[in-house]
């Protein structure tokens, strides 16, 4: 990472808090799976201020890849725009306007389509109480082999219990958690199905 980007994520992280940004070791787990699996077409449920869409960019800057990312709020997306562009990054992502069920929709029919791919690696750190929603509209959109992960499966987890709930006993992932910040959730979407 060069010293550009970083410098511009120690200023982000001095108001992390304020944007609810994931924590940077989290951001570093992220990142290095998406360099490992070589993962190139990333989706983001909940851009705010840009800081993990910054590091999603530039692990699928090295990986040829793009990032699609989703926010609700304009001036956050205005936030986002800017500090992507101030890591020259702003190359590598497109940010979506708008309620994240209703773009995910949009992205369905786009895949259906043939208009874009699958997805490889999907982020969701947006609305906890829709975590369930998001899962079971996104799931298909994930290839096999991909990852699906999840923030705040700790601190809010009375809020994601469905959804914790149907994770942990799906056929189709392989479970583990990060204990940084709030918790993260990172699912393995397995090449196939395992039957009790």
């Amino acid at each position: 990472m060069n010293s550009l980007i970083d410098n511009k994520l120690k200023v982000l992280e001095a108001t992390s808090k304020q944007y609810w940004n994931i924590p940077r070791e989290t951001a570093v787990h992220l990142s290095l799976l998406i360099k490992a699996c070589k993962y190139q077409n990333i989706l983001e449920v909940g851009t705010s201020n840009g800081y993990s869409a910054i590091w999603l960019a530039e692990a699928a800057k090295q990986t040829n890849g793009n990032v699609t990312t989703i926010e609700f709020f304009e001036e956050r997306i205005n936030l986002a725009q800017n500090n992507l562009k101030d890591c020259q990054l702003d190359q590598y992502v497109k940010i979506k306007h708008g309620k994240a069920l209703d773009i995910i929709e949009v992205l369905t029919k786009q895949i259906n389509n043939a208009e874009l791919r699958l997805f490889d690696f999907i982020f969701i750190d947006a609305n906890k109480a829709e975590s369930i929603d998001y899962f079971n509209a996104l799931d298909p959109l994930l290839l096999k082999g991909g990852m699906f992960v999840a923030d705040n499966v700790t601190s809010h987890e009375s809020e994601m219990k469905d959804f914790l709930y149907l994770f942990n006993n799906h056929p189709g992932y392989q479970v583990s958690y990060l204990p940084f910040g709030g918790g993260t959730l990172i699912g393995l979407k397995r090449n196939f199905l395992l039957y009790n």
